[in-house]
């Protein structure tokens, strides 16, 4: 019977047949896989290292996973050809085919060994050792310490991803946190800016009830005053009445002339001598020439609103005029006037201070320049019509700044009235120059711009006030040593408040009254006579007369130089001599 097929490839250089002297050594030999030299033909096996592991090929494990090719059963897993060099044997468990070198043969084999030896072959996939091994064995400590880099390796790892998902969650957390913090904070910023508007109006109204207070108190004490006054009137009416029946050609001046009932002549031309100016001067290169250049630059790029002869435009507080045409609300003082203002307000405090002293006593602030009315003109054929800036609403005591830029023009002065010893005045307004005029003067004299005083050009005017709409309770006091106690300022005690701006003025008779003062002052208030009645001149109903009518002139005298004011007058106080007082 013909033997079977075998599937085993046998190395060209083998023998067909092996000597019956060296079968059983071939068996020995298949056996014992160990400890023999290479036969003659087979690839040369490095027997320093006994270990089949350094058996792998090192460049099969140096390749990538995509890099190493499928194994296939017919072939070695190393992918190698040995050229006929060994013999090829086939695993009887998975029928894979290995090189004899690749499985640890290192002896020569012959084909009946091999026969033999495939029977019960098993490959090194397939080959479990049945017997432990020690722990002293380097494969089993190999082995141990790749398990327990893996089991780090993979506690490390869970450790890792743990950590990953745990900061995205803080991540998402502290994002979600700042998103609040940020909401938060806004709602803070806007809780604190109601409560500063809170704060302020309750400051506000705190200041309000405070003067309100001060008021009640005051009228309080006017009122008991008036009562008083009203009976020392009366009084003196009786005494009146009583001389006037002694002296009947004279009976109808006492009788309808009470001193609160005065009547006063205003229709007179001519104004007594006074000390007033038109203008308190001019001073030129008030500004660099540097800053005029800026100046008239930004006032290029502005907007101007025609006007009667000319254009104008305002910042600041607003100011009101007949025919104006400036915005109902002007806009706030650009950063380029402000320092412009500021050095305008020094200079109106050095001049408030210089005229009266008690303010720093007082504590009464000065006028605070926060309106500045901006003229255009445009050539010659500009103008600007006549008038006088004696607007209520103009701080009584401030003065008026003009600051002209560009084009040079020639500004006109005239008397209301016809008086002879106040004559026109012209005045040139030479570009960089401020020319100041007093409040007080805008009740006795005009000021204009006529067509063709202006030169060929751009001429900018930038006028400076002091208004408020508290200005028009502006009050001044003339009286004698009865109104020793009253006083103007911003102390809501001690004073009238900051609402009432005003001045006191010491007149101890009536003859001693300057009626120029009244000036700019939207009420009058006399108390004074006391001094004159209590003479000894004074004995009968015609020196009284002659004081009253000492009095009717004063008033009419006042009335030309300010026609618009209220004035109240007191009756005349009790005083201690009794001849008077009888």
């Amino acid at each position: 019977m013909p033997p079977k097929k075998s599937n085993i490839q046998s190395p060209k250089s083998s023998r067909s047949s092996i000597p019956k002297g060296q079968h059983r050594q071939s068996e020995r030999i298949a056996t014992a896989s160990v400890g023999l030299s290479n036969p003659p033909g087979t690839p040369k096996i490095d027997k320093t290292n006994s270990n089949t592991e350094e058996m792998i090929d090192v460049e099969q494990l140096s390749k990538k996973p995509s890099d190493v090719k499928k194994v296939n059963k017919d072939t070695c897993p190393c992918g190698k050809s040995s050229g006929g060099q060994c013999w090829v044997l086939a695993c009887s468990q998975c029928k894979q085919s290995w090189h004899q070198a690749c499985v640890g043969l290192k002896v020569e084999l012959d084909k009946d060994t091999v026969n033999s030896l495939m029977r019960s072959w098993q490959c090194p996939w397939c080959f479990t050792c049945p017997y432990t091994k020690p722990d002293s064995h380097p494969s089993t400590k190999c082995a141990k310490s790749i398990q327990e880099k893996v089991f780090v390796t993979s506690t490390v790892q869970g450790i890792i991803d743990s950590v990953t998902a745990e900061n995205s969650k803080l991540a998402a957390m502290i994002s979600h946190l700042e998103d609040r913090l940020g909401s938060v904070s806004s709602d803070i910023d806007s809780i604190h800016g109601i409560q500063n508007a809170i704060s302020e109006r309750v400051v506000k109204i705190a200041d309000l009830e405070t003067h309100l207070q001060h008021q009640i108190m005051s009228q309080a004490a006017l009122d008991q005053k008036m009562k008083s006054l009203q009976l020392a009137l009366s009084e003196i009416q009786e005494n009146v009445t009583k001389f006037s029946e002694h002296t009947p050609t004279h009976s109808h001046s006492t009788s309808s002339a009470a001193p609160s009932q005065i009547p006063v002549n205003s229709g007179a031309s001519d104004l007594p001598e006074h000390n007033l100016e038109a203008t308190s001067g001019i001073k030129e290169e008030f500004i660099t020439e540097e800053l005029s250049e800026r100046l008239i630059e930004f006032l290029d790029t502005i907007s101007f609103k025609a006007e009667n002869g000319h254009s104008v435009t305002a910042f600041g507080s607003p100011y009101k005029y007949t025919g104006s045409q400036t915005p109902e609300e002007p806009e706030p003082v650009p950063e380029l006037l402000k320092p412009l203002l500021e050095q305008v307000n020094n200079l109106q405090k050095d001049i408030h201070i210089g005229k009266y002293p008690d303010s720093v006593r007082f504590n009464r602030a000065h006028p605070q320049i926060n309106s500045i009315l901006i003229n255009k003109y445009n050539g010659p054929e500009a103008f600007l019509p006549k008038h006088s800036d004696n607007e209520e609403s103009i701080h009584p005591e401030s003065h008026i700044f003009t600051l002209s830029l560009g084009a040079e023009c020639k500004l006109d002065f005239d008397c209301k009235t016809s008086s002879s010893n106040q004559p026109p005045i012209s005045m040139s307004c030479p570009p960089r120059s401020l020319y100041e005029m007093s409040r007080k003067s805008q009740e006795i004299f005009t000021h204009e711009i006529k067509p063709g005083s202006t030169e060929a050009g751009t001429r900018y005017s930038l006028t400076f006030r002091s208004v408020n709409r508290w200005n028009k309770n502006s009050c001044c006091i003339i009286g004698d040593s009865n109104t020793g106690s009253l006083h103007f300022g911003c102390d809501k005690r001690k004073t009238f408040g900051e609402m009432m701006p005003g001045q006191r003025f010491w007149a101890p008779k009536i003859e001693t009254i300057e009626p120029s003062i009244c000036c700019s002052y939207n009420n009058v208030v006399i108390m004074c006579g006391t001094n004159d009645v209590r003479q000894r001149s004074v004995n009968g109903p015609r020196d009284v007369e002659s004081i009253y009518q000492m009095y009717v002139d004063k008033l009419t005298e006042i009335r030309k130089f300010n026609s618009k004011c209220r004035i109240f007058v007191c009756p005349i106080l009790p005083t201690k001599t009794q001849r008077v007082v009888k």
